[in-house]
């Protein structure tokens, strides 16, 4: 029944866009793809660089949290929407925070 549904709604979909009349999801697929600036694509590169430091089961945490951290705010520079960045940043300060530590790079 699924597998009947889904070929109808394929077939719809396939129809109206040669009827010119596509449904709002096929417009959606038709669209261009969103190029992302240099400076975004840097941030994630750098975000990427710091999720992989963070989650590296070979560093210590007092190696790791600092160099994740000071990854995740220069992407954040470049890029202030990066939600892996920022995600990540928050959580780091929140864990020192709550151990009465202070944050590395703080204030700096």
């Amino acid at each position: 029944m699924m597998r009947l549904l889904f070929c109808l709604s394929v077939a719809a979909a396939a129809l109206g866009s040669m009827l010119g009349c596509s449904s709002p999801a096929v417009a959606e697929a038709e669209k261009p793809p969103v190029v992302a600036s240099p400076e975004a694509g840097k941030a994630q590169e750098l975000a990427a660089q710091g999720t992989k430091i963070m989650t590296d089961p070979k560093l210590k945490p007092s190696e790791k949290y600092p160099q994740a951290l000071e990854l995740y705010r220069q992407a954040l520079a470049l890029d202030p929407e990066n939600a892996e960045a920022r995600g990540n940043k928050a959580m780091i300060e929140s864990i020192y925070k709550s151990m009465g530590r202070p944050v590395p790079g703080e204030g700096s």
